[in-house]
């Protein structure tokens, strides 16, 4: 498998004995009922109830975590006996408190339609991943909790009947971390990491005590389901990522948690191919890489993840689509060919090795800049800019050929003294501005 991958998430508790845990179920403990499906280690939590109503699994952290900052996961196992007993809908909930002892102070999210890979679907009779971010809670209690310091993970569940069958418990649990970002090593251009590699990498292997399930990448043909940042090396190690011919999209759950994309130095993202066997040079299999607007059913989340390419780190894109991103941010080296930048709220171009050839940008997400050139890149060729309050803002002297610039409130945007030469470029000269 091409490349190695990491989470930076750390583990609560990886729910192979009650250790930490308190409950108000009939039946909880540590077992291996459901060996063969667990998410991580040796066991998982099987827990089930002979009363109606509410009850909950517990776990207590005394440091307290910043959930606005990560996010919050957790592996749920439910069969298809759980429904006869479990309430058919809003039957499981989160809830975070920050209080030394949980009280009326609390923090809840309706779980429903958090379970990635089913979205905005029931539960099903089997794993269930569901996640927590932010603060976007469905409801609070009391003052709520303070999201910077949660001491007390609880789980409820909403049982509308008794469990009083014989055999294995209906309910399990594994698996309780936290965490926002994806990092990728190593990979080569003639052997480049990819999604069908982190995919294999998320998934549990065939050693359940030591490959985890984490639940945040899963590929389905040419389709990228993301639930987690990315981080294209680790600021050191030679790295290549590539990706041709897929729909990335990046899941973002709250305002507070950005799911951001960063390439490092030394590391190189592809997206697309640069067809150079014939006479000219052609951008084939590009991607559309996508911030979902509201991944979770009823939820309005604004996009505010970011795309950065840091300096000394290489972005190679061929035929691609930039969708809704915050801050697109090119400090290091970049090709840039046949794109299409939509709906983004800032473009920010910094480095004099930046190429950028028959691209668009257009429809930003702000009321500002398409963007900023920063500095002056070595080619700006065949752009066309549409449907902007401003073009971009020049920052720097240059000379751009083919400046193609419509439907906007301002075509051009530039700093007092600069030189701004445009070769066989169309523009509105009454829609120039000095600042």
């Amino acid at each position: 498998m091409p490349g190695s991958f990491s989470y930076n998430g750390n583990t609560l508790s990886a729910a192979d004995a009650t250790t930490g845990w308190s409950n108000d179920m009939t039946s909880f403990a540590a077992g291996d009922d459901f060996t063969a499906n667990r998410r991580q280690g040796s066991n998982l939590l099987e827990f089930d109830s002979n009363s109606t109503g509410w009850k909950y699994i517990r776990y207590d952290n005394s440091s307290g975590i910043d959930l606005t900052n990560n996010d919050v996961t957790f592996w749920f196992y439910y069969t298809a006996k759980s429904e006869q007993v479990l309430a058919s809908a809003n039957s499981v909930v989160f809830r975070a408190y920050s209080d030394a002892t949980p009280g009326s102070n609390y923090s809840e999210w309706d779980l429903t339609g958090h379970v990635t890979g089913n979205l905005f679907e029931p539960l099903i009779a089997s794993w269930n991943r569901f996640i927590v971010s932010g603060s976007n809670p469905t409801r609070t209690g009391g003052t709520g909790a303070t999201l910077t310091s949660v001491r007390h993970f609880e789980i409820r569940f909403n049982f509308n009947a008794a469990n009083t069958q014989q055999g294995d418990p209906d309910l399990g649990f594994d698996w309780l971390k936290y965490g926002n970002q994806i990092e990728v090593t190593a990979g080569t251009s003639s052997s480049p990491a990819d999604f069908a590699s982190m995919d294999d990498w998320d998934r549990i292997g065939t050693n359940p005590a030591t490959d985890p399930d984490y639940g945040i990448c899963r590929k389905k043909d040419i389709f990228i389901d993301l639930w987690s940042g990315v981080s294209i090396g680790d600021g050191s190690t030679a790295t290549y990522f590539a990706s041709e011919n897929e729909f990335i999209f990046n899941n973002q759950f709250s305002e507070d948690c950005q799911h951001d994309w960063v390439v490092k130095s030394p590391a190189t993202l592809r997206l697309g191919i640069l067809d150079e066997t014939g006479t000219e040079d052609y951008s084939i299999n590009g991607c559309i890489m996508a911030v979902r607007e509201n991944p979770i059913d009823g939820e309005s989340v604004t996009p505010l993840a970011d795309f950065t390419v840091n300096s000394g780190a290489t972005l190679l894109a061929y035929a691609t689509k930039f969708y809704r991103w915050d801050t697109i941010d090119i400090d290091g080296d970049a090709d840039i060919r046949d794109c299409d930048f939509d709906s983004n709220n800032s473009i920010l171009l910094n480095n004099s090795s930046i190429e950028i050839r028959n691209t668009k940008f257009h429809d930003p997400s702000g009321s500002g800049y398409i963007g900023e050139i920063q500095t002056a890149p070595q080619t700006l060729e065949n752009v066309r800019i549409f449907n902007c309050v401003r073009g971009f803002h020049f920052k720097a002297s240059m000379t751009v050929v083919g400046y193609m610039a419509t439907d906007n409130t301002y075509d051009i945007v530039g700093d007092n003294s600069l030189t701004i030469t445009l070769v066989n470029s169309e523009f509105d000269k009454d829609k120039i501005l000095q600042v």
